[in-house]
């Protein structure tokens, strides 16, 4: 196991890279220092609350408490899905139910130095300075929460545009995480047994293209399901599909409807009328 690990640090090594990381543990930031230093590029969203102040002579107090002075610098609406069906407890909680609805949200931005927890180490300064954006909902209705993030961030905010691109980048967050789940379950890539870092490598490079194409395959169907398949299948590809169920797939199939519930019974014989997502796609 232990050399299972070493390989896996080998192969997904980071380096300070150009797009900011993203995450939601604010701590993480203090905890090896790693983000704050020269080159290192960072939007957090806060998860659990933290103690900081405005300026140097302040008494710590938490974040949560110090946000409210934030200088509101732009607004929008924005369309909030429903968030219903059969989901573990845990998130549940986390992520409790929610009818759809169109959310007015404010942007505001302030700066915070961040107090070293006590547990952390000499070798981590006391107070860490970071860029502070709040987005928080207005005229919510009465039985609902309000929507609210904190996000911590290297990136600049002296704009209404920079604010604004912070939200939008720490929105790609969910994005990025789908692709690491295609990579990893849908490609299989966590169950190859390898040997050595080379071929953890080798591998990785053939298996992230192949990701990518099953998020484009789900996103082309989701949002254009009515246009013909053959905009995201080759001739080749549909021709398998006919090969495999040729009862299953008509003439002219369509992005979504017979074409990807095909790709998904392709391997189950068990029907189903929700959209195919990337799992469903990648097993067929």
């Amino acid at each position: 196991m232990g050399r299972q690990h070493s390989l896996n640090r080998e192969v997904g090594r980071r380096g300070c890279g150009t797009h900011p990381r993203h995450g939601q543990r604010g701590a993480q930031i203090l905890a090896d220092g790693a983000a704050a230093k020269e080159g290192h590029r960072f939007i957090i969203r806060l998860a659990r609350e933290h103690k900081a102040r405005e300026l140097a002579d302040d008494e710590w107090d938490l974040v949560s408490n110090l946000v409210g002075k934030a200088e509101d610098v732009a607004e929008r609406s924005v369309p909030l899905p429903a968030r219903t069906g059969k989901r573990p407890p845990k998130t549940k909680k986390t992520f409790p139910d929610r009818q759809s609805r169109v959310a007015k949200l404010r942007f505001g931005k302030m700066q915070l130095a961040l107090k070293k927890p006590s547990y952390l180490g000499n070798d981590v300064a006391p107070e860490t300075v970071v860029n502070v954006v709040r987005v928080y909902e207005v005229d919510a209705p009465a039985e609902v929460e309000p929507v609210e993030w904190i996000l911590f961030t290297s990136e600049p905010i002296a704009t209404a545009e920079d604010v604004l691109a912070v939200v939008d980048n720490y929105r790609k967050r969910w994005v990025i995480e789908d692709f690491f789940r295609a990579l990893k379950t849908g490609t299989s890539y966590e169950l190859r047994q390898l040997e050595s870092a080379r071929a953890w490598k080798n591998v990785l490079a053939i298996s992230l293209p192949i990701a990518w194409r099953l998020l484009a395959i789900r996103t082309a169907a989701r949002e254009q399901p009515n246009e013909p398949a053959t905009t995201i299948f080759t001739t080749t590809e549909l021709a398998a599909l006919r090969h495999r169920l040729p009862k299953r797939l008509p003439q002219n199939p369509t992005r979504r409807g017979r074409c990807l519930s095909s790709l998904s019974l392709a391997v189950s014989t068990r029907a189903t009328e929700s959209p195919a997502g990337r799992f469903s796609i990648a097993h067929g």
